[in-house]
């Protein structure tokens, strides 16, 4: 999205002495105040429409704000042009963010590549135990360890020159959830379980019927476009610029006005 602002009101200024310089970071400074505005009016937006569980990845400190939610690109006397965005990609092992499908809408897929399923944790169960609340450390499948058994004997192999156990994760980190019809079972810790299409499991007592579902395989569905900050940082920018603007203009003349 490219918002033009008009900026006429600063030639004014051409009338002081090094009246061009003058008028020129009188505009840089209006850009830059009113991105910072549009940031915060998007800050407040997403709060609103989402649960973030990590406010400061997503919008910085109150000392540095911006974050994965709103990183700014300030304006400069040279370039008069300031640059406000959501990240997609937090980096190469974070994954894709979410936060963009969430102003556009789009398909939320596997973040592992070949994967059919995306794994979500079930709420109110020990993936997921509140809304707000992330996935605990114990729960997610780093956490589990899953191991592979066949016939009731745990599978290993070998691997830069030592045995090891055949787990969920391949040689480099990348999650590889089990497919069916391998006649593999995948048994975790917190007495976990995979059942391949469906998901993951846990006991919870002795009994027959004592599991739950802990995290569901589900097939890629659609995020809507709910969030509308661009909508947000366009209206504020529109009404904010020209007040900042007019506000640069009046500190400039006072100034000059005391030399």
């Amino acid at each position: 999205m490219n918002v033009e602002v008009d900026v006429r009101a600063a030639e004014v200024l051409l009338k002081l002495r090094n009246g061009e310089k003058r008028m020129v970071y009188a505009i840089s400074n209006a850009e830059n105040d009113t991105i910072k505005r549009a940031q915060r009016a998007g800050f407040q937006r997403i709060g609103a429409e989402l649960i973030i569980r990590k406010p400061a990845f997503f919008f910085g400190t109150a000392d540095r704000p911006g974050g994965a939610a709103g990183k700014i690109t300030f304006a400069t006397p040279t370039k008069l042009e300031a640059r406000l965005a959501i990240e997609s990609r937090p980096g190469s092992k974070g994954g894709e963010l979410l936060l963009p499908k969430f102003e556009r809408g789009g398909l939320r897929e596997p973040f592992t590549p070949g994967a059919k399923h995306v794994a979500v944790p079930i709420l109110g169960r020990p993936a997921r135990p509140s809304i707000a609340q992330g996935v605990p450390p114990a729960f997610t499948f780093a956490g589990l360890r899953f191991k592979a058994y066949r016939g009731g004997k745990r599978l290993r192999r070998r691997r830069r020159g030592r045995t090891v156990d055949v787990g969920v994760f391949q040689e480099y980190g990348r999650l590889r959830l089990p497919g069916a019809g391998s006649g593999i079972q995948w048994k975790g810790e917190q007495r976990t379980f995979i059942i391949p299409g469906q998901g993951v499991f846990q006991r919870f007592g002795r009994g027959r019927g004592d599991v739950r579902l802990i995290w569901a395989f589900k097939p890629p569905f659609q995020l809507e476009a709910r969030l509308r900050v661009v909508e947000t940082w366009r209206a504020t920018i529109e009404r904010e610029f020209p007040l900042s603007l007019r506000v640069q203009i009046a500190e400039t003349f006072a100034f000059n006005r005391g030399r």
